[in-house]
């Protein structure tokens, strides 16, 4: 999101064909690279834009007989529950 990030860690040059960034907008910037080039190279991505209200969506795990529900901010892949008391989680990525 590139109202969030500072001004240097974004690419002030977009592909020639793909468009511009708009730092106002809060959309998903597109390509992140791993290697410190950077962002937005490619320009802003209106449709990964719904990724955070997805991640929001997933954070939240209701516990089969637990007066709780599970908060984890990463994707869970399996959850099983080996005791009374006790829970084990898989995390996804």
């Amino acid at each position: 999101y590139p109202d969030m990030l500072p001004e240097e860690a974004i690419s002030d040059k977009q592909r020639e064909t793909n468009g511009h960034i708009d730092r106002k907008l809060s959309f998903p910037v597109e390509d992140l690279y791993p290697d410190g080039q950077q962002a937005g190279q490619v320009g802003q991505e209106v449709y990964g834009a719904g990724a955070a209200f997805i991640f929001a969506t997933r954070a939240f795990h209701h516990v089969e007989g637990a007066p709780f529900r599970l908060y984890c901010n990463h994707f869970i892949r399996a959850s099983e529950r080996s005791g009374d008391r006790a829970l084990s989680i898989t995390l996804d990525g």
